[in-house]
């Protein structure tokens, strides 16, 4: 895993000038080769003409009430690279199954740190997810107040949920917050799995934390989820962490029970916790289709540092494994 993050600090950042005439929202492909052999170049595969940028006052002025409305997000959005401006994370977990037959639900947490907690902060956060070859396929916008901090700067975490079609996705989030002047970007990949036509699927990890931080809206996820999920993956030993997956059998055949193993692996890879558990077919829903597990991560039972969390379920020749990695301090 170290070697992986090693291996994607390094990158190269080649930039070029638009040519003239291109209207704004217009799509274009985009192609970069290497002579070197036997190298493989990743990057976007096209690129959307930014709409023009709205002038940004030079600093953080007072503006009068805190229903003052920030600037729109979208143009941060057309950076080759993500602003920083405003810290922040971005977590998307699929879903195995959705409301629309031909997407599946994926949950969206985006955490913003560092906000100014004098006064309350109004935000505009624009989403959007391209294909690998540079189509748009999803665009929403969001809009919100944080609440008045006691403890100065402080976090929010933005809940949303979007539906897509199965396929890979690079997923860009760009928010504003005024009074307060400031602005952040932060660009993700997502993976939405076809679902199987028999067998066995799990959603992404699931996550849910005490004490919790500020966030919103709680009610997004109103019967889909059974509570909101945290983007948070680092915890203080006294947290209390639950986990959940979803457990979903495909296809038309009677339900079965589903063996279900977690296990906890620490940073040298040395299996230190395992627990067996098995899904009575009366846990399923019988119409849906699926099942939740609930999990609490025994923290008085790990040492400080990072873990690894692995869900594997198996239903005779099927399987389906998930993992999680999170770190205690």
């Amino acid at each position: 895993m170290r070697r992986l993050f090693a291996e994607n600090a390094s990158y190269y950042i080649v930039g070029f000038t638009l040519p003239p005439g291109r209207k704004p929202g217009s799509q274009h492909r985009l192609e970069v080769k290497v002579k070197r052999p036997d190298v493989q170049v990743r990057t976007r595969s096209g690129y959307e003409v930014p709409e023009p940028a709205p002038p940004v006052p030079a600093a953080a002025t007072p503006v009068a009430g805190a229903d003052a409305a920030p600037p729109p997000a979208a143009p941060l959005l057309a950076a080759p690279i993500p602003i920083g401006d405003l810290p922040m994370r971005l977590v998307l977990t699929p879903l195995p199954s959705g409301t629309d037959n031909n997407k599946r639900d994926v949950a969206v947490m985006l955490w913003m740190d560092g906000i100014p907690g004098t006064a309350s902060q109004s935000f505009d956060v624009e989403l959007r997810a391209f294909t690998m070859e540079g189509g748009a396929k999803l665009t929403e916008r969001r809009t919100g107040q944080t609440s008045e901090s006691k403890t100065g700067n402080s976090t929010f975490e933005l809940l949303a949920r979007i539906a897509l079609p199965p396929g890979r996705y690079e997923i860009r989030a760009a928010a504003r917050l005024a009074p307060a002047n400031l602005a952040g970007s932060v660009f993700g990949d997502l993976v939405v799995p076809e679902p199987p036509k028999n067998g066995l699927a799990l959603s992404g990890v699931l996550l849910d934390a005490v004490p919790a931080v500020r966030a919103g809206p709680l009610e997004v996820f109103k019967g889909l989820l059974p509570w909101a999920p945290t983007s948070r993956r680092d915890f203080q030993r006294g947290a209390a962490v639950k986990t959940m997956v979803r457990v979903y059998q495909a296809g038309a055949t009677p339900l079965v029970p589903v063996s279900l193993v977690v296990s906890i692996q620490d940073k040298n890879g040395v299996a230190i916790y395992n627990y067996p558990h098995r899904l009575a077919v009366t846990r399923f829903d019988p119409a849906l289709r699926h099942a939740d597990f609930d999990f609490e991560i025994p923290f008085q039972a790990l040492d400080s540092g990072e873990h690894l969390l692995t869900f594997d379920a198996r239903a005779g020749d099927a399987r389906a494994i998930q993992h999680l990695r999170f770190s205690i301090q």
